[in-house]
């Protein structure tokens, strides 16, 4: 490596190529490895030393990088110190704001005087390359800069520097040994390089003091913010000194009182709840003072009784305010003139109204219980009503017998005069029960239907309602309600495709006929008539 620095052969002392004669005249050795070197000049290359007779090491170049940046540490007037970065802790406004100052130090150049090399410490047992005075920030302090070429600091030499109490940074070299020639331009270069720069040690009056300058930062803007809030204050106070009341916002009642419960069946639960308490209106206001972490005191008189009312302020940046006291809520985005105050109250808490809402969601608690109990145990005893018909216990309950069977015989004798063979068309169902009536009653019926209808298409819906709404026919209980309530069956432990179905007994039936050619599929859900219908029936 080329290098402008040298050690003088007799005095031991830096000798810079500038100050020396040429060729061995220069009467200097390498100050790693004491070869005599050569003292190169001319008007082509950049004078420099160079090993004579001698082979450079790495260790050579180690030396000469770390006595040249030395030399340029010494000589200047301004250094580089690492950047650092400090904040303080969050402090809050009257009305809960946080205030918070961060800063980055250090990003430029510090003058710096007082520069000396290889201190002696004895006390603490080092000897940082350099020590020099600056002033960061106001604060005068020493500060102790190692220059690494060959090792970084251990962490032994950077408890000593700690234990020392001396603020202490660290300059990385180690890249400048590979250069073929070295100036100090190269040097001042590297030492003007942020990332080569890292604190060994922040000492505690270096950080004392810009955790206090954030600090302060932090109070200025908080307090500005203060003189704000009290200013405003002054104008609430004097405006209420003349109005004398306050006015109170109208109470909210939450979904849970005003909304109504639906039970297990779809129906809604209108269960007796104690009157809504009235809440005053307004209030007599002899006082209001604050804010105190952003609560303002209202101190206010109903009839004869003196109480105080807090009224808690809430902005978008502030702290959520907490109470189990009945308070009032102002949630603002900047501070309202006083006129406006009383428009933007709202509640916050009142234990009256928690205590009524507690209430009423109790009773509706209960009547919810009440109602879904009893409809489960109506399921449960149509279920076992069911069961016991399957297992032959009980015999189905046919109510309208009576008109089923007058219409049975009547459409009978029609469609035998007509020459339909209804009777050889029916089907015995084990559960043909559930429509109120033996299985040959309800075909018979339906098959009449089929044919009085003037349409030739025939699906489950039309002709179930027909049933119904002519002859009577329809699931009797406890099918009935056991249909109706199949999306619950489950909560008793009871499977809903157990119940049947007058619809999927209708369908089957349907593809009966249509084994018989009375009836043929045309489409989905959909059958068309093959035999007389209408009219064609009418005139059979």
């Amino acid at each position: 490596m080329k290098t402008p620095i040298g050690l003088d052969k007799d005095s031991q002392e830096i000798r810079l190529i500038d100050d020396v004669e040429s060729g061995l005249k220069c009467n200097c050795v390498c100050p790693e490895c004491g070869a005599p070197l050569l003292a190169k000049k001319g008007p082509i290359k950049a004078d420099h030393f160079s090993h004579y007779k001698a082979t450079e090491q790495q260790a050579c170049r180690e030396t000469a990088v770390h006595l040249m940046a030395k030399y340029v540490l010494l000589n200047a007037s301004t250094i580089l110190f690492p950047t650092t970065h400090y904040s303080s802790k969050t402090i809050y406004s009257r009305l809960q704001e946080p205030f918070s100052s961060a800063r980055e130090f250090l990003a430029e150049s510090l003058k710096v005087w007082d520069t000396q090399e290889e201190v002696n410490l004895p006390a603490h047992r080092i000897k940082p390359d350099i020590i020099c005075t600056t002033a960061i920030e106001g604060l005068e302090l020493q500060v102790a800069i190692e220059v690494a070429v060959t090792h970084e600091v251990d962490d032994e030499k950077a408890q000593k520097i700690a234990a020392a109490g001396l603020a202490s940074f660290e300059i990385g070299l180690a890249n400048l040994t590979t250069k073929s020639q070295l100036t100090f331009d190269d040097i001042e270069k590297a030492l003007g390089e942020k990332d080569r720069l890292s604190w060994i040690n922040e000492s505690e009056p270096f950080r004392q003091h810009l955790h206090y300058i954030c600090h302060s930062n932090a109070a200025e803007a908080r307090d500005r913010r203060n003189q704000e809030i009290d200013k405003w204050m002054d104008c609430i106070r004097n405006y209420f000194k003349v109005v004398k009341t306050l006015s109170l916002p109208t109470y909210t009642l939450p979904a849970v009182v005003t909304s109504l419960d639906k039970d297990l069946a779809g129906n809604y639960i209108k269960p007796k709840f104690p009157p809504t308490p009235e809440l005053p209106t307004t209030l007599q206001l002899w006082d209001i003072t604050g804010p105190v972490k952003a609560q303002l005191e209202a101190k206010c008189t109903v009839s004869t009784h003196q109480f105080r009312l807090f009224i808690a302020i809430q902005l978008p940046t502030a702290n959520t305010f907490s109470s189990d006291k009945s308070h009032l809520r102002l949630d603002i985005s900047e501070l309202p003139a006083p006129q406006e105050l009383e428009r933007q109250l709202k509640w916050g808490k009142s234990k009256v109204m928690d205590e009524h809402i507690s209430t009423v969601r109790y009773i509706k608690q209960q009547a919810l219980k009440a109602a879904n109990n009893k409809i489960k145990q109506d399921l449960q005893h149509r279920i076992e009503w069911f069961n016991d018909i399957l297992d032959g216990t009980k015999q189905p309950e046919f109510h309208n017998i009576d008109r089923i069977q007058q219409d049975y015989n009547q459409a009978l004798i029609e469609l035998t005069h007509k020459g339909i063979p209804a009777k050889q068309w029916t089907k015995n169902y084990k559960d043909g029960w559930i429509f109120g009536c033996p299985n040959e009653y309800w075909q018979i019926l339906l098959i009449r239907t089929i044919c009085l209808v003037n349409n030739d298409g025939v699906n489950t819906k039309y002709y179930a309602d027909r049933l119904k709404k002519h002859h009577g026919v329809d699931a009797i209980e406890p099918i009935r309600t056991l249909t109706f309530r199949k999306s619950i069956m489950h909560k008793v432990g009871f499977d809903p495709d157990l119940v049947p179905s007058t619809y999927k007994i209708l369908w089957d039936f349907f593809l009966h006929l249509e084994g018989l050619n009375v009836l043929k599929k045309s489409g989905r859900g959909q059958f068309r008539k093959l035999i007389p219908f209408g009219h064609s029936y009418q005139q059979l």
